[in-house]
């Protein structure tokens, strides 16, 4: 298309280039025979020429422009300007409708620029009237051409490939627009997935919070314990009916209580870490513990056990009740009753990390403790919080 149009270009040019070599061959030649008002002649010829050929070239120009076609379903941008041709018809129709008439001030007024061109050069003569009409008609009508096939065969093809590219952008900033609209749908989408995963995981939470309510519910309460003493001073667990003394039960509470504040005030962090003689074992009864981290991230299951060393020469009995002594977040006070039974007495706890457990049993002879961060095979997250 390029190569094309530049030929396109070259042969105009090469037309443009023989018809003014011409004219002007003949507009020089005429006045050089001239010798008193040739130069004046040639200079007032030149610019007749100029401005005829302009004037030309202008009309052409206009015959020449192609038309845009707006439709939105069509394949060509532009059709061809027949401008020319109903222009051609529209004359016709005039010239037939009102005769030739008209046609006879057509050579008057090329005469006149005749005359006009004598009186200025101060010459006289009918030479000087056709050499007027010649440039007058030459000029014109090798602009008309010139003008004609330049906006036809190359100004045209110009303003496609401006228009094309212009189309070819709006294509793209549709595009765009498009892509845009696409990815605000799916960030739309996203941030509904978001705040479905938010509720979600705000409903896990939840349910572990319930979860670590249930598994950290106490075997027996303190004020459960008391009550049924005061009701008929036994306890009644799980299993069969134990009976216990008020006031050992009383004795390991009061205990527990004491620990626990005295804890706190050493160190918060861990209040039962150094109250029960910081041995796990002790009087033949041993405490251990298992941490499993597979529950839910962040959360683990603790089972304690308490049992004896020394199952056969002095077992643990069943109707024995071990004190579990915990963290100040499993409540106020944070202790747990449970009853032994075939010689082991056991607690499941749900927690957020490490701390230090404390246990009374044998009606309050025997204290243990274990600090669960030096529990051997743990994490070092579970150590650490």
């Amino acid at each position: 298309m390029e190569l094309a149009r530049r030929k396109e270009e070259r042969s105009i040019g090469m037309v443009l280039l023989v018809g003014s070599s011409i004219g002007l061959l003949g507009l020089i030649g005429y006045t050089a025979s001239l010798s008193n008002s040739g130069s004046r002649l040639l200079f007032i010829g030149l610019l007749i020429a100029v401005a005829t050929f302009v004037s030309g070239s202008f009309v052409g120009t206009l015959f020449g422009m192609p038309k845009r076609n707006d439709a939105e379903d069509s394949k060509n941008a532009y059709t061809l300007n027949n401008s020319l041709v109903e222009i051609s018809d529209w004359l016709t129709k005039i010239i037939v409708g009102l005769g030739l008439v008209n046609l006879k001030q057509l050579p008057a007024q090329l005469m006149s620029i005749g005359d006009f061109v004598n009186l200025s050069t101060g010459s006289r003569g009918q030479g000087v009237n056709v050499f007027v009409n010649s440039i007058v008609v030459y000029f014109g009508v090798l602009g008309i051409y010139i003008g004609y096939n330049y906006m036809r065969l190359v100004l045209s093809q110009k303003y496609k490939k401006a228009d094309d590219a212009m189309q070819a952008l709006r294509e793209q900033l549709n595009t765009a627009k498009n892509e845009l609209d696409s990815a605000k749908e799916v960030v739309q989408q996203k941030q509904k997935e978001t705040e479905e995963l938010k509720n979600k995981v705000q409903e896990k939470e939840e349910q572990t919070k319930s979860l670590v309510n249930v598994m950290n519910e106490p075997a027996l309460s303190a004020e459960k314990l008391h009550q049924a003493i005061e009701n008929n001073g036994t306890v009644k667990f799980a299993g069969p009916s134990i009976p216990s003394a008020k006031e050992i039960t009383d004795k390991m509470l009061a205990t527990a209580k004491l620990k626990t504040s005295q804890g706190l005030a050493a160190n918060a962090d861990d209040p039962q870490k150094g109250q029960w003689g910081g041995k796990p074992f002790n009087n033949h009864r041993q405490l251990t513990a298992e941490v499993d981290d597979k529950l839910i991230p962040g959360l683990f299951r603790i089972h304690l056990k308490v049992e004896s060393t020394d199952p056969g020469a002095d077992p643990l009995p069943d109707d024995e009740v071990v004190l579990f002594a915990l963290h100040q977040t499993f409540g106020d006070p944070p202790v747990r009753l449970i009853k032994a039974s075939q010689g082991i007495a056991e607690l499941s706890l749900i927690a957020y990390g490490s701390f230090t457990v404390g246990v009374i049993t044998d009606k309050g002879n025997t204290e243990l403790e274990l600090n669960l961060a030096e529990l051997p095979d743990v994490s070092e997250y579970f150590k650490t919080h």
